[in-house]
């Protein structure tokens, strides 16, 4: 097993499209929604041009294959993410493909990012989570916390 983690080059922007996808959380017994749902614009928001300014993007390659995209963006008070807290903060969004996760692969990504963020000079890191999604604990053993609860839904920050 050979994992490279690196930037995400333009030409694999579309790599983007499938994570996204892969991060909405489906709880056990729900229905797995159609791939149509990223078009949505309060997904689509997330991933829309990407490569603009403050946009950062990790991804694992493992093998040869794309497994995993740990990702960035700012967004405003006009438009905001799930998971925003102010014009300054990134809001972070990450998925790994079913059949890589549990294997640390997103625990190596999300640590590389938050040490990118923090040489870049931002002081937090944001994102938005169902607190039923088991992905939660991993933000948490990164020292997430949790500022914000809508629903089944959590705002987490980390200070960097």
């Amino acid at each position: 097993m050979s994992l490279i983690v690196r930037d995400i080059q333009k030409i694999e922007h579309p790599f983007l499209d499938q994570m996204l996808y892969q991060a909405i959380f489906v709880h056990p017994g729900e229905q797995q929604p159609s791939e149509e749902i990223i078009q949505h614009p309060d997904l689509a928001k997330y991933i829309e041009g990407f490569g603009r300014e403050g946009d950062c993007c990790l991804v694992a390659e493992l093998d040869g294959n794309l497994v995993d995209a740990i990702w960035t963006r700012i967004f405003s008070e006009q438009n905001k993410g799930c998971g925003f807290v102010d014009a300054q903060t990134p809001e972070l969004c990450m998925a790994v493909i079913n059949e890589y996760r549990g294997i640390g692969i997103g625990s190596v990504l999300l640590g590389k990012m938050l040490h990118m963020l923090k040489d870049m000079g931002y002081s937090n890191v944001s994102l938005s989570v169902d607190k039923r999604n088991y992905a939660i604990n991993l933000y948490r053993l990164f020292n997430f916390t949790e500022i914000k609860t809508y629903g089944n839904s959590a705002t987490l920050i980390r200070k960097l």
